[in-house]
């Protein structure tokens, strides 16, 4: 009886244990419940002032750099390719010579022509000669007792010797013509370089045959000017009626990450582009300095300025809350917010344009961040803009109700 005694004496004791466990653990939990249901977030805002400045907005378009200034070198005559000079990728002058055409053709055709002219100018030697006879004889013809009738012949004789020489000299005119055109035909054996730049398609070789005045299409010979390039960038359809020739842009470069070109826009197409269902539309961008870095090929951005406001009121666009017809920016009245009602204007970048509802100098709620005990933090703002701006910008994070301000312009 002693021993079965223990045995029970010993399960008390474990069930105690685990009712004990069990009231720790649920009083550790109500202790937890209540220390997490403590944990007051804490908000902080950062603030601003109402700034004058200048906005500017834009669109994006992407695409490539261009080589506008090309040409086609295609030989007028016939020949055989012979002492090329140049090859893919060489660098030429205007003037500079490229290859020769071997055409025998032409050397007989100058001949032939040169002594038709000096046959011509025989002619005109011949009639001058006859002229002065004729003149002679209707002098000689009115000095003597002659008949009228003579007279008469001399007079027409002379008139026709007149008219000979007049188709004489027009006879000359032709004949030089068609000496100076066959001289030019052999000069064209001497094929050239038509203006400064690089040899970017070159489609001969020597004791090749070329057939003159060929397509320019197939041109064996292409010159393109490298220092003279043009962005063409694809614009969405809903953006196109916004860009104008002559608006002010800037390129950037996916490889030439330190690289801004300014320009403007030099045209804009009329005709879009169908694919797959969306349409876009070219424009081209003209840089007002080009730079040796950029080449024929590269990915650019251009940002095309479409509107500008100066010297108007802005807050950052992260201020300004609700839709559009409905817009309020917040204020702190004794630490805790407080809505103004808002009319804005241009979008720019990081600004937005006010034009009611605040004055020059007020304080406004950029941005707020909640932060938990527990380390959590969230950030809420407005909208973004979409642009450039430009002029003052920029503000600095501040703490609890009294926030921070706008510092001064980046790069100012």
């Amino acid at each position: 009886m002693a021993k079965k005694k223990r045995f029970s004496t010993r399960r008390s004791r474990a069930s105690l244990a685990v009712v004990c466990i069990v009231i720790i653990a649920v009083v550790a939990f109500f202790v937890y419940r209540s220390v997490s249901s403590d944990d007051t977030a804490t908000v902080t805002y950062t603030t601003g002032t109402v700034q004058k400045m200048t906005l500017t907005s834009s669109i994006s378009g992407t695409g490539n750099i261009d080589l506008p200034n090309t040409a086609s070198v295609n030989p007028s005559i016939s020949g055989t390719v012979q002492d090329l000079a140049v090859k893919l990728g060489d660098t030429v002058k205007k003037g500079q010579t490229l290859f020769i055409l071997h055409n025998p053709q032409l050397d007989i055709a100058v001949a032939t022509a040169q002594n038709a002219y000096d046959t011509a100018v025989l002619a005109v030697d011949q009639a001058k000669t006859s002229l002065i006879s004729a003149k002679t004889s209707q002098a000689n013809t009115y000095r003597s007792t002659a008949a009228v009738v003579s007279g008469q012949q001399a007079t027409a004789a002379v008139t026709q010797a007149t008219l000979a020489v007049s188709a004489a000299e027009t006879a000359v005119k032709s004949a030089e013509i068609a000496l100076q055109d066959a001289e030019d035909n052999a000069a064209a054996r001497t094929v050239t370089a038509t203006m400064d730049g690089v040899i970017t398609t070159l489609s001969i070789e020597d004791g090749d045959e070329l057939s003159g005045g060929s397509a320019a299409n197939s041109a064996p010979v292409v010159i393109t000017d490298p220092s003279q390039y043009e962005a063409t960038v694809t614009i969405a359809e809903t953006d196109i009626s916004s860009v104008k020739v002559g608006q002010r842009a800037t390129l950037s470069f996916d490889a030439l990450t330190d690289l801004t070109l300014t320009g403007k826009v030099t045209r804009v197409d009329t005709v879009g582009t169908n694919s797959s269902g969306v349409v876009s539309y070219s424009a081209v961008i003209t840089p007002d300095v080009m730079n040796d870095s950029v080449k024929s090929g590269m990915t650019t951005t251009a940002n095309i300025i479409t509107e500008t406001a100066a010297d108007v009121l802005a807050v950052p666009s992260t201020a300004v809350k609700g839709t559009t017809g409905s817009q309020y920016v917040q204020i702190l009245q004794n630490g805790v917010p407080a809505e103004v009602t808002v009319e804005t204007g241009l979008v720019g970048e990081s600004y937005t344009e006010i034009t009611s509802g605040l004055t020059e100098g007020e304080s406004i709620i950029v941005s707020s961040t909640t932060t938990s005990k527990s380390g959590t933090t969230s950030t809420t703002t407005g909208r973004s803009g979409a642009g450039i701006m430009q002029g003052a910008g920029g503000f600095i994070q501040g703490g609890g109700a009294g926030g921070g301000n706008f510092g001064p312009p980046p790069g100012q």
